[in-house]
């Protein structure tokens, strides 16, 4: 059985290209969804202590 070293190139640069797209991806979600968090609690504790 012979492997194809091409394939197998392209497969190493494939996956964790890909994978780190979806770290970077997910980062900048989790990023945005707690500074939103952050703000809209600024603006509930605002309301709040009005």
């Amino acid at each position: 059985m012979r492997i194809n070293t091409k394939n197998l190139k392209k497969q190493t640069i494939l996956v964790p290209s890909s994978a780190i797209a979806i770290y970077y991806t997910f980062n900048c979600y989790n990023f945005i969804k707690q500074t939103l968090f952050r703000k809209t609690l600024k603006a509930v504790l605002l309301k709040i202590s009005d």
